[in-house]
């Protein structure tokens, strides 16, 4: 928590759809804003060898109307049944 301004609010998404603790079943994908990560897990075999786009924003709990520009990167979903 900023000793200022209060706690920050993190969110994420996963190709453009909001994901959270509950989003696995739905989406293969979640976001813990405790932990700052997401997990996947998905039997779609349609996602693999392909970029997908995540993205995480922030913004001050007391003034969601103040955000910051979210930040998106790519992510490659290999089999793990060919990792060695």
């Amino acid at each position: 928590m900023h000793t200022l301004c209060g706690a920050i609010t993190y969110t994420g998404t996963f190709e453009g759809n909001s994901v959270d603790t509950t989003t696995i079943s739905t989406l293969g994908v979640t976001y813990s804003s405790n932990t700052k990560t997401f997990d996947i897990y998905s039997e779609n075999l349609g996602l693999i060898g392909n970029s997908r786009t995540v993205t995480v924003s922030a913004y001050l709990t007391s003034y969601p109307t103040i955000a910051t520009g979210p930040v998106s990167v790519f992510i490659e979903i290999i089999d793990p049944c060919l990792s060695p």
